[in-house]
This record gives structure tokens, C-alpha cells and sequence, in this order.
């Protein structure tokens, strides 16, 4: 497609008319929107606040990962512990939409970080070392006796 056609199709701007429509903000006599490192900046994988890269594989489950990596983050940070690793497998096996018709997540097809929030306040999650990632769709298989649901720290929203 050419430029003028993807436009068309997508609603897309280039950088001089958005520039024209949208007042460019200054921050700091920068243009941009004021996102820096600043020497009060914390590296929270030093600190044990999160764990080493996570390898997906070859299923769509990016979503899985983003959003246990942000509650791992946020329970270890606000209870002062090395953070846990949950289970990404338990959230594409179980949590999905063709097993709960509840939960907008798909398996290996994606999903939503919110939803698996939801799911994991609702349910409880599951560690790593106790349901490990297959990069596959499965059958679930959740042992209530392996849930992790001392989420008590964190600000759930509805």
C-alpha cells in the first residue's frame, strides 16, 4: 500500500499534520513528553524485584507475561520480598475464554493484562516451579492446593 492509501485505511497522520493539529508541549526547554531516566531511577532486576527475561515461544501469550511480571513487581516491592514467578501457563490454560466464558483471554491468541488481573484477584494465581510454561495451549490442570492468593497488597479495581 502506499503511504496516502494506508492513511485512508488506518485514519494515520504523518508527523507534520499531527504537529500542525496538536500543540508539541514544552517540557524542561525539551520537546517531547518529559520521559527520562533520573538519577533517582531504581533497577528493580538488581534489587530482585523482577526476575530474568521471560521467553514466550512461539504462543501468543505476551499478555501473560506482562501483566505477571507487573504483579510479581508490585507484590514484591510493597511487601519487601524477592519477588515469586506465577504462572504464565496457568493463565493460558485456565483463565481463557473457551474454559471460563468470562475472562477476554484466548490462550495462545492473546488477551488482556486487565483480565488476567481479574482473573488472579478472583482466583488466585499459581507459581512457575508448580505450573510450568509449555509455550502450548493445554488442559487445565490447577491444583487449589498451589494457589498464591496473599495478594492482599495490591489495589484491585473493578
Amino acid at each position: 500500500m502506499s503511504k496516502e492509501e494506508r492513511q485512508k485505511l488506518y485514519g494515520l497522520k504523518d508527523i507534520e499534520t499531527r504537529r500542525e493539529s496538536k500543540e508539541v508541549k514544552q517540557q524542561d526547554g525539551r520537546r517531547g513528553r518529559g520521559l527520562a531516566m533520573t538519577a533517582s531511577a531504581v533497577d528493580w532486576a538488581a534489587n530482585g524485584i523482577t526476575g530474568p527475561v521471560k521467553d514466550q515461544g512461539s504462543c501468543g501469550s505476551c499478555y501473560t507475561f506482562a501483566s505477571n511480571t507487573v504483579l510479581e513487581a508490585t507484590v514484591s516491592i510493597q511487601k519487601g520480598t524477592p519477588y515469586q514467578r506465577l504462572s504464565e501457563q496457568q493463565i493460558v490454560d485456565c483463565a481463557n475464554w473457551y474454559a471460563t466464558s468470562y475472562y477476554y483471554l484466548y490462550g495462545c491468541n492473546g488477551g488482556y493484562m486487565t483480565e488476567v488481573w481479574w482473573y488472579q484477584r478472583d482466583e488466585g494465581a499459581m507459581l512457575d516451579e508448580d505450573y510450568p510454561y509449555t509455550a502450548s495451549e493445554g488442559v487445565c490442570v490447577e491444583n487449589a492446593a498451589d494457589f498464591r492468593t496473599d495478594f492482599d497488597v495490591v489495589t484491585w479495581e473493578s
